[in-house]
């Protein structure tokens, strides 16, 4: 070798060229490595810690705390992309041709104990209304941070490992969903009861018949068929973007009293970009309101919202269901000034991940997947 830069090496005969890639330039004058930061300073094993210095181009071997990292990747003179195997709190040190080099501060941390998933065996009553209590019994349900039923959040009462007494909420038909640290599961078959009591002053009971929606010239056109509704003073039309938080996007009055059976359309007009969750909230002349099923829209090329839990994350990890898993997708997590804090590659068939970040600063970030056409987003509170 006499002077030279890395990229393939080629032999030259007659009328041809062979070629093999994989061979690094070594400058004889470089200086000593030197480092100078790393991120983050602390992390369990497996996780990706960014080195910065110098000289960096001719490192031969990474240590956290006197343990060899797992792997690593030299990115430029000035940059190694390292994975922590079992290791120990003390100093990150690298080693290479031109001499070694090390920097202070470093935190092992050890992984949490293993959870089990939480899993639901049943749920008393079957059915029941805004207000009600149900119980759920199962297993592992003590973690659980969020009930839901028929997608809407409920009230977490008192739990146990084994039960759990949730209070529904606007409520709709569908499952019963519990979430926690360590997963997440369901069971079918819960049945939300609408307010039906109500008598209209012309005699009849009132019913919300069918609520419904569809995208319509561009825009999400919500449709619900009512039964009596003589007892009713106002609907309000709420939409969210997370199913959880709702905010009224429109009051409707009741436009015709008379007969028993009526119909009516909003169109949402400032729709944003992405899924959307609609529920009626129907108030009657005593001031008291119900809530109907809830209800999603995507507009046509809108990006869809990825499913998290917990969120916030409290513990140091958090769980998401890939949108799909017909194929290799990719998560990346960024801060709000789109840096990625990490990265997480999810292989074909796998309908949820765990997604390690010990030691992330507090504060918002987003997470996106993507697998090479179509993309999904979130937003993420660490606290």
């Amino acid at each position: 070798v006499d002077s030279g830069s890395t990229g393939d090496v080629d032999v030259i005969v007659t009328g041809d060229t062979i070629s093999a890639p994989g061979f690094t330039y070594t400058s004889a004058s470089a200086g000593p490595p030197t480092i100078t930061s790393f991120s983050p300073m602390s992390a369990m094993q497996g996780a990706e810690i960014v080195i910065t210095g110098t000289n960096l181009s001719n490192i031969t071997s990474v240590s956290f705390g006197g343990t060899r990292a797992q792997s690593f990747q030299i990115n430029g003179d000035n940059s190694i992309h390292a994975f922590v195997a079992g290791g120990a709190t003390g100093s990150v040190a690298v080693s290479g041709t031109n001499g070694d080099a090390s920097y202070p501060g470093f935190t092992f941390l050890t992984a949490p104990p293993p959870q089990n998933p939480p899993h639901i065996t049943s749920f008393t009553p079957q059915s029941a209304g805004a207000g009600a209590t149900v119980t759920i019994t199962g297993q592992y349900l003590k973690a659980i941070v969020s009930v839901s039923f028929g997608g809407s959040p409920a009230i977490i009462n008192s739990q146990s490992d084994s039960t759990i007494v949730a209070i529904v909420g606007s409520g709709a038909t569908g499952q019963v969903r519990v979430a926690g640290p360590a997963g997440a599961d369901s069971a079918k078959g819960f049945i939300f009861i609408y307010d039906t009591t109500r008598t209209s002053p012309g005699g009849g009971t009132f019913q919300l018949v069918q609520f419904s929606g569809a995208i319509t010239g561009g825009h999400p056109q919500i449709n619900w068929q009512t039964r009596n509704d003589g007892s009713i003073s106002f609907y309000a039309l709420e939409r969210s973007v997370d199913g959880s938080q709702f905010n009224v996007i429109g009051t409707i009055p009741v436009s015709n009293k008379a007969g028993t059976s009526h119909t009516y359309t909003f169109t949402d007009l400032s729709s944003k970009n992405g899924i959307d969750y609609y529920r009626l909230k129907m108030e009657d002349t005593t001031a008291h309101y119900s809530y109907g099923p809830t209800i999603s829209l995507q507009l046509a090329g809108s990006t869809p919202l990825i499913a998290i839990y917990p969120n916030p994350v409290k513990y140091g990890f958090f769980f998401v269901d890939p949108p799909e898993a017909t194929g290799t997708s990719t998560f990346l997590l960024t801060d709000l000034s789109g840096r990625v804090m990490k990265k997480a590659i999810v292989p074909p068939g796998q309908s949820q991940i765990r997604i390690d970040i010990p030691g992330l600063p507090r504060g918002t970030y987003q997470l996106r997947w993507t697998d090479g056409t179509k993309t999904a987003y979130q937003s993420i509170l660490v606290l």
